[in-house]
């Protein structure tokens, strides 16, 4: 019965393990990226990541457009996005010129084959008249016959002002405005309840379910930490520190690629899953002072929660900020925070069921340990493969 119960718990674990990484590649959308900048000098530029496997026949046709993009034969698509793409200034539309395209990363055949793949071309367009430095109130639309990925991750910047405006749009929908210093923002709108809500709902949905790392980290470290004061405690501490580092990362006082945050994220889940297995046989005793010395420290979770809040800002700047930053940065947090107590909330009940029927699910810990290790290890594995393959 024992072998039978331990072989269960080895392909729940991988199937999970697999499963995991899977989900969490829900946050390397296929979406469209795109940047707006107000050069120094006025003009405006705007340059394009798409993938254009949907204007394509098959994906044969579109390496080999890839292939000669030096060549002609992409104009009449080039000049067809440009169209739909709607930039104005004060309501006066802004013409666009094509400037130029090139492949985003070195891409094989087999790459535009391969349905986890999505090679992507890089446009730019930019404007032939300037804009008056310190004068000027542009939006973009992204129009009905712009029929690309969705939703479309648009920056705008000003080079002169050092601002930017981060937001994610479907088609038809108005960007938010970007302006010069004599220029009043048409969409800005005092902060009410109706403003504040999305944020809200974003920072949660950004942990529940969307948080699969995020997750994982808390099942590890409900696991480990007994009693539900010290557990109060150790989030509180974690909720202080990504609130630091997400803080910092907005205001952009820290700025560190993608890759070594989810990588440092992955590794702080390993982590624990190693000191769950450490602590397995202590759990399954009951001896639950011994098994919080098992746990990560004050220090310890503090430093984690430092890299989560990084993981987060992510996903925040993402969104649409305006010059209500810190509210913004509040509401966002607050959607955070109310995820993690819901999802902690359950994971204790759950806890304290499963270890007062210990007798008959020892092999908890083991199962959660092992995922905990296994699932990051797996996930590590897609991102260094995306990046060797990009």
């Amino acid at each position: 019965m024992l072998l039978c119960l331990q072989r269960r718990s080895i392909t729940l674990v991988l199937a999970l393990a697999f499963l995991a990484p899977v989900l969490a590649h829900s946050h390397l959308l296929n979406m469209t990226e795109a940047t707006l900048r107000v050069e120094r000098n006025g003009l405006v530029d705007i340059s394009l990541d798409i993938d254009l496997s949907r204007s394509m026949a098959t994906a044969e046709d579109y390496f080999a457009l890839a292939s000669s993009l030096e060549q002609s034969q992409g104009s009449p698509l080039w000049q067809r996005i440009g169209e739909a793409m709607k930039v104005e200034n004060g309501g006066q539309r802004v013409p666009l010129t094509f400037m130029g395209a090139e492949r985003v990363k070195k891409y094989t055949l087999e790459d535009f084959l391969d349905p986890l793949v999505w090679p992507k071309v890089r446009l730019r367009y930019a404007s032939q008249q300037r804009l008056a430095p310190q004068d000027f109130a542009l939006d973009v639309t992204f129009t009905s016959t712009f029929f690309f990925e969705e939703p479309i991750a648009l920056a705008m910047k000003s080079e002169r002002h050092q601002r930017r405006i981060n937001r994610w749009l479907v088609t038809d929908q108005k960007s938010p405005v970007l302006s010069g210093e004599n220029k009043v923002m048409a969409t800005e709108e005092p902060v009410t309840m109706a403003s504040v809500f999305p944020m809200i709902r974003n920072g949660f949905e950004h942990v529940l379910p969307g948080g699969v790392d995020h997750l994982l980290f808390l099942v590890g470290l409900s696991w480990l930490i007994v009693g539900i004061k010290r557990l109060i405690a150790v989030v509180s501490i974690f909720t202080i520190a990504h609130c630091v580092s997400l803080l910092a990362a907005s205001f952009r006082l820290v700025e560190i690629d993608s890759l070594p945050i989810e990588l440092g994220i992955l590794g702080t889940i390993a982590w624990l899953g190693l000191r769950l297995l450490k602590a397995r046989r202590l759990s399954t005793t009951g001896e639950a002072q011994d098994l919080t010395r098992n746990a990560p420290g004050y220090g310890t979770i503090f430093s984690f929660g430092l890299v989560h809040g990084l993981g987060f800002s992510n996903a925040f700047l993402a969104l649409d900020i305006t010059e209500n930053i810190v509210i913004q940065l509040i509401a966002f947090n607050a959607g955070v925070e109310f995820a993690q107590i819901v999802f902690i909330t359950l994971l204790a009940t759950l806890f304290s069921w499963l270890r007062g029927h210990s007798n008959r699910l020892s092999s908890v810990p083991m199962v959660i340990g092992w995922l905990l290790i296994l699932a990051p290890l797996i996930w590590a594995g897609m991102l260094l493969t995306y990046v060797v393959k990009a």
